[in-house]
């Protein structure tokens, strides 16, 4: 079992004790025209979190809605890969951490 902070934890930050459960739920994404389910490294969520994304989905299903999210994590070296992204849009860049 994966904790919050020890996925892309680069050893500078303290280990929370919260598991991180995975989360079955539609994304924004499609592929040949059908939505798809968000990409498991994407899909995980602290357990009060996954039940009331949960929640949400059945009572917008109830309501013949549908819960479709663009993203729910990203690791630490997810989350730098795409703020570097966006400061520098022009060139490929390789993020890697040292996790001795």
């Amino acid at each position: 079992m994966q904790h919050a902070l020890e996925v892309g934890n680069p050893g500078r930050r303290k280990v929370m004790p919260t598991p991180l459960l995975d989360v079955a739920i539609l994304s924004i994404y499609q592929l040949d025209g059908k939505y798809v389910m968000l990409p498991r490294r994407m899909a995980r969520a602290t357990p009060d979190m996954r039940a009331a994304i949960m929640a949400l989905s059945a009572a917008l299903a109830a309501r013949g809605g549908q819960l479709r999210l663009s993203d729910l994590f990203r690791s630490y070296e997810m989350q730098l890969q795409s703020h570097l992204a966006r400061l520098y849009p022009f060139i490929a860049i390789c993020v890697t951490i040292d996790r001795q």
